[in-house]
Order: structure tokens, then C-alpha cells, then sequence
């Protein structure tokens, strides 16, 4: 009886997966991504218009709050410009610590201006953490 029921079962399947075999595949989306290197702006700006000070500026709301990102931001530079220049690794520790600020402040009531103006910190902060213009 067993022998039987497995044989139904696999019959059951063959013919299933057979069917979906046979069918068209699924017409290909219009916007494919493309995965050649681009020209790309994601370098790390830690003053100016876009930059992470100018970012800094536009979320946190309170001025002791915008002290301590701007802080923790100069400490990201100043690890940045140590040898070997740009040091990703020097200045990721102290954009660790810019992250979990925007997250703490992204949580309190009245800290953060919008979240568009804290996604664009964490983006700034980011490009000086890790190479993303040259790993595309």
C-alpha cells in the first residue's frame, strides 16, 4: 500500500513539475539592474554641500544634540585623514558611534528633523566608514 501511495505521489509531482517546465517564463522587467561600474558620487564629504556636517546640521534638532554628531563627526575625520589616507578603518568606530546616536535620536520624541534628513546622515556617515565609491 505504501509502494503504491509514494508511487502515486511521485507520478503526481513529475506531472507538476513538468507543467511548470513547459510554461513561458515571466516576461523581463523594464528597469533591469545594471551591474557596470557608473560614475558615482558616494565619496565621503565631511564639509560642504552635501556633506556629513551639512547632513549633522539638517537632522538633529537641538544644539547639544547637533555638538555631539559634529563631535563624533570631526573624530571620524581625524581617523580618515591618518595613514594610509583615506583610513575607512580609522574612522568607522566613531561613525559606529554617529550611528547609534541617529538611532537613539530617531527614537526620541522631537530629536530628529525627519527621517529623510537622518537617512542622509547615515548615507554621509556610511561613505566615510567603508569604500563604497570604489566597490561598485
Amino acid at each position: 500500500m505504501a509502494r503504491r501511495l509514494f508511487g502515486l505521489v511521485a507520478a503526481v509531482a513529475g506531472a507538476a513539475l513538468a507543467t511548470a517546465c513547459d510554461q513561458a517564463p515571466p516576461s523581463a522587467p523594464q528597469d533591469v539592474p545594471s551591474f557596470k561600474p557608473v560614475a558615482t558620487t558616494n565619496a565621503c564629504v565631511f564639509t560642504g554641500n552635501p556633506s556629513l556636517s551639512n547632513a549633522i546640521g539638517a537632522y538633529f534638532v537641538s544644539s547639544a544634540d547637533r555638538k555631539t554628531a559634529g563631535d563624533l563627526a570631526t573624530l571620524m575625520q581625524t581617523g580618515y585623514n591618518t595613514a594610509p589616507t583615506p583610513n575607512y578603518g580609522a574612522a568607522r568606530a566613531r561613525g559606529f558611534d554617529l550611528l547609534a546616536f541617529v538611532g537613539k535620536a530617531s527614537r526620541t520624541p522631537g530629536a530628529g528633523s525627519s527621517a529623510a534628513a537622518g537617512k542622509v546622515v547615515v548615507q554621509q556617515a556610511i561613505q566615510c566608514m567603508f569604500d563604497v565609491a570604489g566597490n561598485i
